[in-house]
């Protein structure tokens, strides 16, 4: 059984494009805002979130500190345009697994995606070296 993880970005195709690289190791769930993700916690319950810093209504920080309380265990993932050492830096203060910059390296991404859940990355993964 795949593992879930909630993509919680406003923008829809930044959320399909992460769903894309996932879909081969992960069961990927989706919310346009802070708030959707948190009314959609308890059906989807994930076993990560990717979590946009900036988004109109509940910013990911807010919802950051609320899911920190609501699922202390929960790992997130902060994904962010803005390459803000301050932000970064309180989003890990809160218990952000993980802080990366847009654009990111969607292998890099989904790498460290697996290593947070555990998993095991299937064969062959564009950043395995062979030899």
């Amino acid at each position: 059984m795949k593992s879930k993880v909630l993509i919680v970005d406003d923008d829809p195709q930044v959320r399909k494009t992460i769903a894309l690289v996932l879909e081969d190791c992960c069961e990927t769930a989706e919310a346009a805002s802070g708030e959707e993700a948190l009314e959609s916690l308890a059906a989807v319950n994930p076993a990560l979130v990717l979590l946009d810093v900036s988004m109109p209504g509940m910013g990911g920080l807010e919802v950051l500190s609320t899911l920190r309380a609501l699922k202390p265990g929960l790992p997130i993932i902060m994904l962010t345009s803005a390459d803000d050492v301050v932000t970064a830096k309180m989003a890990l203060d809160l218990g952000a697994a993980l802080y990366m910059t847009k654009p990111y390296d969607v292998d890099a991404l989904k790498k460290e995606v697996l290593v947070l859940l555990n998993a095991e990355p299937p064969d062959p993964l564009p950043w395995k070296v062979s030899g």
